[in-house]
Formats: C-alpha cells, sequence, structure tokens
C-alpha cells in the first residue's frame, strides 16, 4: 500500500537535457569548495524530513545540472525548501548503476535547489567523492 502511495507522488522530469553549463571553479563569492562539472546526470530525490508533512514521502524526478564531490545543483518541475533532508538516486552516465547519497537542501531558486550531501556508511558517498574529486 506504501508505495502505490510514494508512486502517487512522484512528479515528472524538468526538460534540460541539452543545455550545457561551462565547468567552473571555485567562486570566492559563494560557499563552495569544490571544482563543479557539468553534468546531465538524471536523479530521483525523495523528501525524508520537513517540517511540512504533506511533502514528506514525496519523490521528484530531476536533472544535476553540475556536481561536484560535496553537492549537486538540481532542476525540478518543483523547489523544495532549504532544509529539507533528501535521500538521492542518481545514474551513473558513464557505467551502469546509480549512487545513493543522502543530503539536504542549502539553497532554493525557482525550479532549482542546491544540495549538499552527507557523510553516512548506508550512502555510496565515499565511491562518488572518488569519482568526482
Amino acid at each position: 500500500m506504501e508505495s502505490s502511495l510514494y508512486a502517487s507522488k512522484i512528479d515528472r522530469v524538468a526538460p534540460t537535457r541539452g543545455k550545457r553549463v561551462p565547468e567552473k571553479a571555485v567562486d570566492e563569492a559563494d560557499n563552495r569548495r569544490d571544482i563543479r562539472r557539468v553534468s546531465s546526470e538524471r536523479l530521483f530525490a525523495q523528501v525524508v524530513q520537513l517540517n511540512d508533512s504533506d511533502l514528506v514521502g514525496t519523490t521528484l524526478s530531476c536533472e544535476a545540472t553540475d556536481i561536484s564531490a560535496n553537492g549537486l545543483k538540481i532542476v525540478a518541475d518543483r523547489t523544495l525548501p532549504m532544509g529539507c533532508v533528501l535521500d538521492l538516486w542518481v545514474d551513473d552516465s558513464r557505467k551502469p548503476g546509480k549512487f545513493f547519497l543522502s543530503s539536504d537542501v542549502r539553497w532554493s531558486g525557482e525550479n532549482e535547489f542546491g544540495v549538499q550531501l552527507h557523510n553516512g556508511t548506508a550512502t555510496d558517498i565515499e565511491a562518488w567523492r572518488k569519482r568526482y574529486s
């Protein structure tokens, strides 16, 4: 029964394929510590913790437009508020498989948001950081 509830909460993918942003290094005007890489990785983001209980359990189909070892910029049809805790399943376009990651929303704009990745033994954070460092 729960899986059908979650399936009914899946939003559609934002149309961002084909848009390219040049790779950029750390910008002293923001809090970035890592080099960001242009991306078009598909992912699912599921809300696991938030004060607005209506969104908890919602899964968004999204696209990461830039990626680093410690965060992602995500485009979706809906904006999620700062402080929202998410589980992420990110496709790996370079090989078959997905990364399971945990994160929280650090900034939010119109149909996009940025997440900071968490350390976790039940996640693929070490493999992710090795790939994107």
